[in-house]
């Protein structure tokens, strides 16, 4: 059992992978940030997960 943020794992109840087991949902008012360094921020690999998680996210809006 875990507890996620429905935007983020979407994809996952849609394919099956993940059901929900109750009706109720919570919508928190909750924010996020992405961390991280400046030289770490410059990866590809981080970049890439920025910019995703950033259009999920904003897909929900």
């Amino acid at each position: 059992m875990i507890l996620v943020s429905e935007p983020i794992v979407s994809n996952l109840f849609q394919s099956g992978l993940l059901t929900c087991p109750f009706a109720e949902k919570a919508s928190p008012a909750l924010s996020y940030d992405v961390v991280a360094t400046e030289e770490s921020a410059l990866r590809p690999e981080a970049q890439a997960f920025i910019d995703w998680i950033t259009a999920t996210a904003h897909a929900e809006h």
